[in-house]
């Protein structure tokens, strides 16, 4: 298996393809991973396609799909993103290709809903999974500067952006750490922010070991979001998990795939936000209790396993 797809800054090929792909070889299958349909295999599975070149990589993605189906094999299609609920250039792939899937998955409830009005096909929920060890919560006390962490995708920093220019105060001094590809890290450099508050921003590329190092000299994990952006409508619980995995209380926008775990995080649009601010070890009871609690079903082993029996049940 390429270890490329380990490494990718897209997180759904990353926690999911990848680890599909590593449970169904350690299960003794043959396996390979790419845009080429190798052989005549008896299980397609399709993960996020990404946006490059989509047109023509569309066309060719659903010929391949309609001709493995043809020939017997079994499709399972990974639905990563709310594509069909705004315009998005991958919305005329998915729009077929659900059609031509035998199962479908979904990262949370909202996508699987989705999924429901639209097709009749059999649809499984398998959430990401962590990719960091369980780290101890922070000991109390008030910092006079709050060390924050935000780690993410470079699509979700005009969230972060508009955190630091709506929701902080003139009296608010943050240390700011930021984790994520360069692209990101580049427009947050040349950005002219427009915040009331004392901020200071250290930049640096997103690895596990990254975040890691980051995660232990931090006060605060940041998750802001946009409830209102259908782009963010089915976005996974993630990078909620992965913050109390590291021990850190968490302030986030309340999306849709948080909301079953919001006794343990802080809503940024609640009154608490800024008692939370101010003291954020109130959160470290609730968050040993998501540790012990919540986090174990999130492990990679016990996702992989409920990719393998998805996998091996769509054969039989």
């Amino acid at each position: 298996m390429p270890m490329a797809i380990w490494h990718s800054n897209l997180a759904s090929i990353r926690l999911r393809s990848a680890l599909a792909a590593k449970s169904m070889s350690d299960a003794g299958w043959t396996s390979s991973v790419g845009e080429r349909v190798s052989g005549n295999p008896d299980v397609l599975l399709v993960g996020k396609i990404g946006s490059n070149d989509i047109v023509r990589r569309t066309s060719e993605w659903l010929e391949k799909l309609l001709s493995a189906k043809n020939s017997g094999c079994r499709i399972i299609l990974d639905y990563t993103d709310n594509h069909l609920g705004f315009d998005s250039p991958m919305r005329p792939f998915y729009q077929e290709a659900i059609t031509l899937a035998d199962h479908l998955v979904a990262p949370g409830a909202f996508l699987s809903e989705q999924l429901s009005t639209r097709v009749k096909t059999p649809i499984t929920l398998i959430p990401d999974p962590i990719e960091v060890p369980i780290l101890p919560t922070k000991v109390g006390g008030n910092p006079s500067v709050l060390r924050a962490l935000w780690f993410g995708h470079r699509t979700n920093v005009s969230y972060l952006v508009e955190f630091m220019e709506n929701k902080l105060h003139s009296t608010d001094t943050l240390a700011l750490i930021v984790l994520s590809d360069e692209v990101a890290l580049e427009a947050l450099r040349q950005h002219q922010f427009k915040t009331r508050a004392s901020v200071s921003l250290k930049l640096a590329s997103w690895s596990v070991e990254n975040l890691i190092k980051a995660a232990k000299i931090s006060d605060i994990c940041l998750v802001p979001s946009n409830l209102n952006d259908p782009r963010k409508a089915g976005a996974s619980s993630n990078r909620l998990i992965t913050s109390l995995c590291l021990g850190l209380p968490t302030a986030v926008n309340m999306l849709h795939s948080y909301a079953e775990f919001r006794e343990y995080v802080v809503d940024i649009e609640s009154d608490f936000f800024r008692e939370f601010l101010k003291n954020p070890a109130c959160m470290n009871s609730k968050i040993s209790t998501a540790q012990s609690e919540i986090v174990p079903s999130f492990f990679a082993e016990v996702i992989g396993k409920q990719w393998l029996r998805l996998i091996e049940q769509s054969t039989h």
